[in-house]
């Protein structure tokens, strides 16, 4: 919560922050105010959709595979 843009530091990230304050205090609804963020896309809902979005995908298969290097450290894994 912010009362005012003094409380939203520019370019600060939160613990709990899904992107970069971007200084500006907004309003979120009728009786709260946020710290507007600079993001990559819209922050999840968490609402669950009544019916599945792609029901025929049910009984697929998904198989990901993550690399993560570490360059200062000279250590990859796959």
């Amino acid at each position: 919560n912010c009362w005012v843009d003094e409380d939203c530091p520019e370019g600060e990230r939160g613990t709990h922050s899904h992107g970069v304050k971007t200084g500006q205090c907004v309003v979120f609804n009728g009786t709260h105010r946020t710290c507007e963020i600079w993001s990559w896309c819209p922050v999840e809902s968490g609402v669950v959709p009544s019916r599945p979005l792609l029901a025929q995908a049910q009984n697929f298969t998904l198989f990901i595979k993550n690399t993560v290097t570490f360059s200062k450290f000279n250590f990859s894994k796959s």
